[in-house]
């Protein structure tokens, strides 16, 4: 994630709320301007498209309920268990 913030924060939302930018009258009044604020509004961005994520999957019924709707599986280290048994019962008939 920070690989992706820090050239986005740079490169698009700086100038936004450079002083002058794009954004300095609307954004900028609540978050402030100058030279570090694009990170802020990239935050800000960042998390409400996480929200909508969230909303967006919470909205299906599947994935809401998925821990009362879909079986659980079994543990790898008991599959993996299941088949080192399996490969001993197979030698053994051999």
């Amino acid at each position: 994630g920070f690989a992706v913030l820090a050239p986005l924060a740079v490169g698009w939302f700086s100038p936004l709320l450079a002083p002058g930018g794009a954004l300095t009258g609307s954004v900028g009044a609540v978050l402030g301007t100058g030279e570090t604020r694009g990170i802020g509004l990239a935050y800000v961005v960042f998390a409400l498209i996480l929200l909508l994520i969230n909303v967006g999957g919470f909205s299906l019924r599947r994935l809401r309920r998925f821990d009362t709707e879909v079986p659980d599986s079994l543990p790898d280290d008991l599959v993996g268990a299941q088949e080192r048994e399996r490969k001993l019962a197979g030698k053994d008939a051999a």
